[in-house]
C-alpha cells in the first residue's frame, strides 16, 4: 500500500538536496507513515543565506520565485516577469502534484517547507481547489509544516483571479517554526 506524501519546498537559493538533509532527522521519524516528495524550484539563483560553508559547493540552487514588492525590483523584474515566472511554478507544481513527478500512487497530505518555500506552500492551501481544477486533481493537504515562513503567500494564480491578501484563510493544521 502506498504511503501518503508530503510535499517538501525549500527556500530561496537551497535546493531539494540540500532540504533533504536538513531535514533527515524528521524524514527518518516519519518515513515508516509518510513519503517525502522534495522539489527543486525551477528558477536557478546564486547561494542563498545560511549556506555557508555547509553546502557553499553544493549548487546548484534554486528560488520559487518572486512578489511584486522590491524582490522583483531588484532582481529586474517586471510584474508581466512576476506573472510568467508564476505561471511556470504552477507547471512546475502541477506536473509534481499530478503524478508525474511526485511518484504516482497514493495523495499528498502534507506540506513542509522553508523560508520562501513556505509563501508558496501557503499559496497552495489558499488556492488549492482552484489550482486542482486546472490540474485535474485536486490537492487534499491536510497539514503545514511552515519552517522560517516569509509574507506574502505567493499565489499561483493570475493576477485577475488572485483574492484579496486578508480575506481568506488557510484551513488546514499547521506548525509554524521560527
Amino acid at each position: 500500500m502506498d504511503k501518503p506524501k508530503v510535499l517538501c519546498l525549500h527556500g530561496a537559493g537551497s535546493s531539494a538536496a540540500i532540504f533533504k538533509v536538513q531535514l533527515r532527522r524528521f524524514t527518518r521519524a516519519l518515513g515508516d507513515r509518510f513519503d517525502f516528495v522534495f522539489a527543486d524550484a525551477p528558477f536557478e539563483c546564486g547561494i542563498g543565506p545560511g549556506m555557508h560553508p555547509t553546502f557553499a559547493t553544493s549548487g546548484p540552487f534554486y528560488r520559487w520565485q518572486c512578489d511584486e514588492s522590491g524582490s522583483a525590483a531588484h532582481l529586474g523584474l517586471t510584474a508581466e516577469d512576476v506573472d510568467r515566472e508564476r505561471e511556470a511554478v504552477r507547471d512546475h507544481l502541477g506536473g509534481i502534484l499530478a503524478g508525474t513527478g511526485g511518484g504516482g500512487g497514493a495523495p499528498f497530505v502534507g506540506v513542509v517547507a522553508f523560508s520562501q518555500g513556505c509563501g508558496i506552500a501557503t499559496g497552495l492551501l489558499l488556492d488549492q481547489h482552484e489550482l486542482g481544477r486546472r490540474w485535474g486533481c485536486c490537492p487534499t493537504f491536510q497539514f503545514a509544516w511552515l519552517i522560517c515562513a516569509t509574507y506574502p503567500a505567493l499565489t499561483l494564480l493570475p493576477r485577475g483571479e488572485r483574492g484579496v491578501c486578508g480575506c481568506a484563510r488557510v484551513r488546514v493544521y499547521d506548525s509554524h517554526v521560527v
